[in-house]
């Protein structure tokens, strides 16, 4: 648990969630 999340963690168990973030917070 010592990896830089963004300013959203939704999944701190899972670090690599944040493909599937990202790609939701671009199309907004």
């Amino acid at each position: 648990e010592t990896r830089p999340r963004p300013a959203y963690p939704s999944s701190k168990s899972k670090g690599t969630d944040w493909d599937k973030l990202e790609a939701e917070v671009k199309r907004e």
